[in-house]
């Protein structure tokens, strides 16, 4: 799980940087533009995927953590 979490850090950051910056860049200096705004929503969506995964990953590491139940323990 901590290769998982670890990997979803990475590709969200790195996207962030050397993908979403560059378009809103873009976007100030170039105006609107179907094409870089279709970028940004796809380094968007990326980063969001990656997040997304990373916090289910760390969910379910919790939840097995604990037991994987809501039963309390003795």
């Amino acid at each position: 799980m901590a290769a998982i979490v670890s990997v979803a850090g990475v590709v969200s950051i790195a996207t962030t940087v050397l993908w979403a910056i560059p378009m809103h860049d873009r976007l100030d200096h170039v105006g609107r533009s179907d094409a870089t705004i279709d970028s940004l929503l796809r380094a968007n969506l990326l980063r969001t995927a990656a997040l997304t995964t990373s916090t289910l990953a760390l969910v379910w590491t919790v939840w097995r953590g604990s037991g994987g139940s809501g039963a309390a323990r003795s």
